[in-house]
């Protein structure tokens, strides 16, 4: 990825799949993410995807590791606000 790169969750997770597989997903591609040289500059959620950086999230810890590493990440206020998730 190069430094315009830009990721975008929509969803609780990553596929088609049963919840839990698809938030292992979301795990597994983070984890390779934050591995990798080269990060996306921001990474924005959207509609059920604001979960995954929420607190209970399984992944909140790769977000906050690649947040330290530069990555700036965008939660859509509107969204937190419909799942009650403001402060999460």
């Amino acid at each position: 990825m190069d430094k315009n790169t830009v990721l975008l969750f929509t969803r609780y997770g990553i596929g088609e799949a049963p919840a839990e597989l698809q938030q292992r997903l979301a795990g597994k591609f983070l984890s390779l993410l934050n591995d990798s040289a080269t990060l996306p500059v921001r990474i924005l959620f959207y509609t059920d995807g604001v979960k995954l950086a929420c607190e209970g999230s399984l992944v909140l810890e790769l977000l906050r590791a690649l947040q330290a590493r530069g990555v700036e990440l965008i939660l859509c206020s509107t969204c937190l606000d419909y799942f009650g998730l403001t402060e999460r």
